[in-house]
């Protein structure tokens, strides 16, 4: 299992979000910026490994987030639903895992990637 996390205060627009996201899960460079290339995207990171294994994706200062930007909020929330539906349609199990930190967190406390 991998956990990455994206800073919610950081996602100011839709631009800050495709790139941050980008960055983070090492997209391809071919990522198309839009909702539908997000989503196969943050499918293909439970399989990089092969195993299609859980993905957290941990959203710190998730209630700034919301309170300033709630169509990206709300888009995350669906788009991670989405992924998960694919595989569950296919009788495979859920591969993305959210998880909201609502409140300010120092470095010290972030979570770093691991896996």
């Amino acid at each position: 299992m991998a956990t990455y996390s994206v800073d919610g205060k950081a996602l100011t627009d839709w631009d800050a979000f495709h790139t941050i996201f980008a960055e983070t899960f090492n997209f391809p460079s071919y990522y198309g910026r839009n909702r539908n290339a997000w989503i196969d995207c943050m499918g293909d990171v439970s399989e990089m490994d092969g195993s299609n294994s859980i993905t957290t994706l941990l959203v710190h200062n998730a209630k700034s987030l919301k309170a300033n930007n709630p169509e990206i909020y709300d888009a995350i929330v669906e788009c991670s639903a989405f992924v998960n539906y694919r595989y569950v349609s296919e009788g495979d199990p859920p591969v993305l895992v959210l998880a909201f930190w609502l409140n300010e967190v120092s470095e010290y406390d972030a979570p770093k990637r691991a896996g």
